[in-house]
Parts: structure tokens; C-alpha cells; sequence
């Protein structure tokens, strides 16, 4: 199985450096027989072009007659858990129909749902790539539209609530994502690019997205600014860098990021998960304690930016004893409530959270 996702940096740029290492691994143990599944998602024409002719060459062998090549991507929406991941449907496609059968059989063994046959491996692909590009458009229209809620005093997050309980035949509002947009997107924007064709709504969907980094930090600086607070000098802890909540995932895209920039703004930052050690957050660069209370000490402002239970029980009373007053909310996930947080003298933000009362 590879597994080894794709990277793109923050211009957009797309690097299969690390797959290819990955598959010339594999390829120096494969024999006659095996069978390798593809699992990350990669762009329209990677699984029979750079994948296939890099297992071929270090082999020595052939796909489909020594050995079988199947993609079955795993995909993980915005805010999931692992249990909506699982009851996913899973598509699958194989360079041939031996290596589809086995390929079938194996990954309905870890999903609860059916699986999706494609006639070919560029239609699956393609299939992939289009699914998170609809999902890219759709967090692009949910971020607009939370910020003309924030703009206008309306609970963004009420307004989705109610489309769902309405059952409208209108598709439901995406979920807002500030940290976790998914990139893959430009999987495609650079297939685009060599052809020469031009596809303007995704583009525009992704450059709103990646804007919403500086959403981010604006709403870090007004809140400290209600707290009579500069950012620079300032304290802020960041809870959750785990992509999935309640589970130890990959990290959200742009935290590196935000840290980056907050430390070169002058902010003193600590990071914390449950999920991870303080030791795995040390090894991995960012500054962190041994336990959330010591990372919330003195903190002039928390981000909570991943939907972890634990979050969601946050002790607001033991909170502001321990912050240094006045303090600030910045609620990316909407797991505090508002009121609450303003009740016990907290400055709260949050994307969409047209809510506040200082």
C-alpha cells in the first residue's frame, strides 16, 4: 500500500518527490504476484505514468502480468471523524481486471460501505480530483458567506443549522474551513496549466480559501485589540494541530504557518493536542508544555482550531482564572458558545460568528 500524500507548497506548487521515493521502495520488494494499492490522492494520469513506470523500472517487472496496480483513494473530508470516513463509499479502479477483483475484496474488508468500481484508472482519478474541487468551491461560498454573517450579526452556524432541520432540496452550506482547505485541488490547477485550459471557478475558489489564513490573523488582532492588547508580546495558545478530530491525524495544512507568522509578529506561541506528546509537538517545532493547563497559563488568547471532545468541555470558569485578563476566544470550529464565553468575560470570535457583544 502507498500512502504517502502529495505535497504542495504555499505558492501552490506540486511535488511527487516523496511518492516517487515511496514507490521505488516498493518496487525493489515487489515479486510476481503482488499487489500495490495506491491510497493517496494524486493527479489525473500519476497512477499509469509517474507510479506505474517507477514500479516497472525498479522491479523489473510488468503491471498486469507480473504484478497488479490498483487506486483506491482515502479521502477525509473537512472536520470528519474516522467513523464517517469508514461509512464512505470507496471507489477503486485497477490496470486491469485480475488486480481490480483482489483490490475489491481487500478494501471491503476496512469499509463498512460498498465500493465503486471505475472502468478505468484516469476516471477514477478524475473522479477524486472533482470530488475535492466541489468541496473546495463549496468552503470557498461557506467562507464569503460567513464573513458577510460576521459583518451583518448573524450566527452563521444557525443559519446551516436551520437549512438541515428545514430539509431543503437546496444543497446544504459547507462547513467553514480556515486551516484545513483541501489543496489536492491543485492537483488539477497544474494538469489545467499544461493544457492550456482555463477553469475559473476553481481557481477564484482556491485563492479565497488560501485568503482565509489572513481571516485568521485578523480576527487574532481584533480580539487581543478589544482586550486592550497589541499582538506583538502577546501570548496565544493554539489547542488542536490534528486534522480529524478526537484522533491522532495528519496535521492541519497552514498551522506551520500560522505559528511562522505569529513568532515573527512578535507572538509568544504554545501548541497543544491531546492527541500528541508534548515531546512529538517539541520534535516536529513547535513550542508546547507538558499538559493543556500549563498551555493555557497566562495565555492573553487561545485558538481552538480542531473539534476535539476535550475542547468541547473546556471549564470556562477555570479558564479565565487561569488566562491573563482580559482574554480572548478565537473558536475556528464552533465548539464553545458564544454566550457563554461572553458571560464569563471572555472576548469571543469565531469565522461566521456574527455574535459578539464586545
Amino acid at each position: 500500500v502507498i500512502a504517502t500524500p502529495i505535497k504542495t507548497d504555499e505558492k501552490g506548487n506540486v511535488s511527487y518527490a516523496n511518492v516517487e521515493k515511496a514507490c521505488k521502495r516498493v518496487g525493489s520488494n515487489i515479486h510476481r504476484g503482488s499487489l500495490v494499492i495506491v491510497v493517496s490522492v494524486v493527479g489525473i494520469g500519476i497512477i499509469e505514468g509517474l507510479i506505474k513506470e517507477t514500479l516497472e523500472n525498479t522491479s523489473g517487472l510488468k503491471v498486469g502480468v507480473d504484478f497488479g496496480l490498483a487506486y483506491s483513494p482515502f479521502l477525509i473530508g473537512v472536520e470528519q471523524t474516522l467513523e464517517d470516513v469508514k461509512n464512505r463509499k470507496r471507489i477503486i479502479a485497477a490496470t486491469d481486471k485480475t488486480s481490480l477483483k483482489k483490490a475489491s475484496a481487500i478494501i471491503k474488508t476496512i469499509t463498512k460501505n460498498d465500493v465503486v468500481e471505475a472502468e478505468n484508472v484516469k476516471t477514477a482519478e478524475a473522479a477524486v480530483i472533482f470530488q475535492i474541487v466541489q468541496q473546495d468551491v463549496g468552503i470557498a461560498l461557506a467562507n464569503e458567506l460567513a464573513l458577510f454573517c460576521e459583518k451583518k450579526g448573524i450566527d452563521y452556524p444557525q443559519v446551516q443549522r436551520l437549512i438541515e432541520a428545514s430539509k431543503s432540496d437546496i444543497s446544504l452550506l459547507s462547513r467553514l474551513s480556515s486551516l484545513t482547505p483541501p489543496r489536492e485541488t491543485y492537483l488539477l490547477l497544474e494538469e489545467v496549466e499544461n493544457l492550456g485550459v482555463k477553469l475559473r471557478i476553481p481557481v477564484v475558489a482556491r485563492e479565497l480559501n488560501e485568503e482565509m489564513f489572513k481571516r485568521v490573523i485578523s480576527l487574532i488582532r481584533e480580539a487581543l485589540k478589544t482586550c486592550g492588547k497589541p499582538l506583538r508580546r502577546a501570548k496565544i495558545s493554539l489547542l488542536g494541530i490534528s486534522q480529524t478530530p478526537n484522533t491522532k491525524d495528519s496535521i492541519k495544512p497552514l498551522t506551520k504557518k500560522l505559528v511562522r507568522t505569529l513568532e515573527r509578529k512578535g507572538v509568544k506561541v504554545r501548541v497543544y493536542d491531546p492527541y500528541f506528546s508534548s515531546h512529538e509537538l517539541t520534535e516536529m517545532g513547535y513550542p508546547t508544555k507538558k499538559n493543556l493547563t500549563e498551555n493555557m497559563e497566562g495565555a492573553d488568547c487561545i485558538v481552538i482550531m480542531t473539534s476535539h471532545e476535550r475542547f468541547k468541555r473546556l471549564n470556562l470558569k477555570r479558564l479565565k482564572v487561569i488566562m491573563k485578563k482580559p482574554a480572548a476566544i478565537i473558536d475556528l470550529v464552533g465548539v464553545v458558545e458564544p454566550n457563554k464565553a461572553e458571560v464569563e468575560g471572555f472576548t469571543y470570535r469565531g469565522l461566521g460568528r456574527g455574535v459578539k457583544k464586545r
